[in-house]
């Protein structure tokens, strides 16, 4: 038998551009295949001698356009995820976070530590909740050379992000302020309506060492209270105490006699907050409560205590004072600049 084998194909011919999308030239029969790395594609050896060249007009064989495909595909993907993964971290504060805020006009400013320096302050405002998160009001004070501007406190709160709640009394909470300079005589304000605020210690520890005297016994115009302290009985006279706080206008001065071994509280009700302080020591610090300790050791030979201090107002009023010592409770009025029901009036002056 005889068999007609082809010329072969020249270089020049295998590489000329093909217009087609595929040349192929069949001959029956088994094939290998062979890459021809100078043109990119694959060729086809059957048996017969005759060659396929799989190629389009580009010189780009099908088989490598399919890959550079895929290979395109996965980056695309690649770039989509990243892209959606980006998004998604930059607005998760956005997508996910449920924050509230909450603006709450200041009530008063109280100092920080018993020296009363007033360099480090909070601001209390109204806060009925049953406790708060550390860090969750934050607030700021314009200061000038005669007044401190108060700005309303905010609550910024995360319903996502659990926190060490600190416990509330239910009445007020209060937020940390630094001062470039001590309050001094400057007028503290609120910034909002320009309303002045009092400045007091919320609750202050007579210091046993404030002494200025002893007695045996009350004096005979004190009144006793469960044989621990003694407050007056009568009416006192409130003069202009000079301080820049309205709710410091006037000063009743009255000394506080208290027994050696003692430990009890005095305060001042809530819905006084404002027009009313109390404070004995050296300095006496404005205070709201004042937690006086046993006083075992004082240097002091007789069993009753005298510390100096008094009572501030705005205006001359009838002051309820609250004594609690353990589980004892008792109102005590006392008359300042004006007369308790069944008192003398006061003298006059101031």
């Amino acid at each position: 038998m005889r068999v007609r084998r082809p010329q072969p194909a020249t270089a020049a011919a295998a590489a000329a551009p093909i217009a087609a999308s595929r040349n192929r030239i069949f001959n029956a029969g088994p094939r290998a295949i062979v890459p021809l790395p100078p043109f990119g594609c694959r060729w086809t050896i059957y048996a017969g001698y005759r060659i396929s060249i799989d190629r389009d007009a580009t010189g780009e064989s099908s088989q490598m356009k399919s890959a550079r495909s895929r290979a395109l595909i996965g980056i695309g993907v690649a770039i989509a995820i990243t892209a959606i993964a980006t998004v998604v971290y930059l607005g998760r504060d956005f997508l996910f976070s449920q924050v509230t805020e909450q603006s709450i006009e200041p009530e008063f400013v109280t100092p920080v530590g018993a020296d009363g320096s007033l360099l480090n302050v909070e601001v209390g405002f109204p806060w009925t909740e049953p406790g708060y998160c550390d860090g969750q009001f934050q607030v700021k004070a314009t200061e000038s050379a005669t007044q401190i501007r108060i700005s309303p406190v905010t609550s910024r709160t995360d319903a996502n992000l659990m926190c060490a709640g600190l416990g509330s009394n239910g009445k007020w909470a209060t937020a940390p302020l630094s001062l470039r300079a001590p309050i001094g005589k400057r007028t503290v304000i609120r910034d909002g309506d320009r309303a002045v605020l009092p400045v007091f210690a919320l609750t202050v520890m007579l210091p046993c060492r404030d002494a200025i005297d002893s007695q045996a016994s009350p004096g005979a115009e004190q009144m006793p209270i469960f044989n621990e302290v003694a407050l007056p009985k009568n009416v006192l006279q409130a003069n202009r105490s000079g301080d820049a706080d309205p709710s410091a206008r006037l000063f009743a001065k009255s000394g506080l006699e208290v027994a050696s071994r003692a430990s009890f509280t005095l305060s001042v009700p809530d819905g006084w907050m404002g027009r009313v302080s109390i404070g004995w020591g050296n300095p006496a610090i404005r205070t709201m409560n004042l937690y006086v300790p046993s006083c075992g050791q004082t240097g002091l030979a007789r069993p009753w205590l005298v510390f100096a201090g008094g009572f501030w107002v705005a205006e001359p009023a009838c002051v309820p004072i609250l004594v609690n010592s353990g589980t004892q409770q008792e109102t005590v009025e006392i008359g300042i600049g004006m007369a308790c029901p069944g008192q003398a009036q006061p003298p006059a002056g101031g």
